[in-house]
C-alpha cells in the first residue's frame, strides 16, 4: 500500500489545479496506471481527503461516494494509533528545539494536517507517500516514511519513441519555400 497527500490527489482528480512539476499530470497517471498493474492500494488519509473535498465543492458527496466504492482506494482515518504516532514526533521535535520541525516555517494549522497525513501513512504501514510539500517530506523522512515527489516520478514512456530528441523543423515561410523548390527543380529545357 502506499498513500498520497492532497497535491497529488488534486493532481489526479482536478488536474487544473497548477503544478510546478512538468507533466505533473502525466507522471500520477503513470504512477496509477503502475500501481493497477500491481494491484496496490492508494491510501487517502482523512486531512488529505479534507482539502481534496474543499475542491470538490458541490460534487463532494459524490466524489466521496465514488471514492469509498472503489477497490484501489482507501481512506485513512486519524485514529488512536495515529494520535500517539503525532504526539512522539512533536515531543521528538520539541526537545530537538522546533516543535515546527526543522526549518518548517508553515503555519501551525497546516504543521498538524501534515503530522496526521504522515502519522497514518506510518500506522497504515506503507512503502511510500506521494508528495510534492517540501515540509511534509522534510516530517516523514524524520520519522521514517520513505516519500516520493512528483519530480521523483518518471515521465510516462513516449508514443512515438522514434522521434524522441529529434528536433522539430520550423515553418518555412511561402516565399523561402518557393524559392527552395526553384532551386530544386531540374532546369527546364526546350
Amino acid at each position: 500500500m502506499v498513500s498520497i497527500d492532497a497535491c497529488v490527489g488534486l493532481i489526479i482528480w482536478f488536474p487544473d489545479v497548477p503544478c510546478e512539476i512538468h507533466d505533473a499530470k502525466d507522471r500520477v497517471d503513470y504512477l496509477l496506471e503502475d500501481l493497477e498493474r500491481k494491484k496496490e492500494k492508494v491510501l487517502i488519509p482523512a486531512p488529505a481527503l479534507a482539502e481534496i473535498l474543499v475542491h470538490a465543492g458541490a460534487g463532494g458527496p459524490e466524489f466521496l461516494a465514488t471514492i469509498m466504492k472503489s477497490s484501489r482506494f482507501q481512506i485513512g482515518d486519524f485514529d488512536t494509533r495515529a494520535a500517539i504516532e503525532v504526539a512522539m514526533a512533536i515531543d521528538k521535535a520539541r526537545k530537538a528545539g522546533n516543535k515546527r520541525g526543522k526549518g518548517n516555517k508553515d503555519n501551525w494549522q497546516k504543521i498538524k494536517y501534515d503530522h496526521q497525513v504522515v502519522a497514518i501513512s506510518k500506522v497504515a504501514g506503507v512503502s511510500a507517500l506521494y508528495s510534492n510539500d517540501p515540509a511534509l517530506t522534510n516530517f516523514a523522512e524524520i520519522n521514517g516514511v520513505r516519500v516520493v515527489t512528483l519530480a521523483d516520478l518518471p515521465s510516462p514512456p513516449s508514443k512515438a519513441p522514434l522521434f524522441e530528441g529529434v528536433p522539430e523543423l520550423p515553418e518555412p515561410k511561402p516565399e523561402a519555400e518557393a524559392k527552395a523548390l526553384l532551386r530544386l527543380s531540374p532546369p527546364m529545357t526546350e
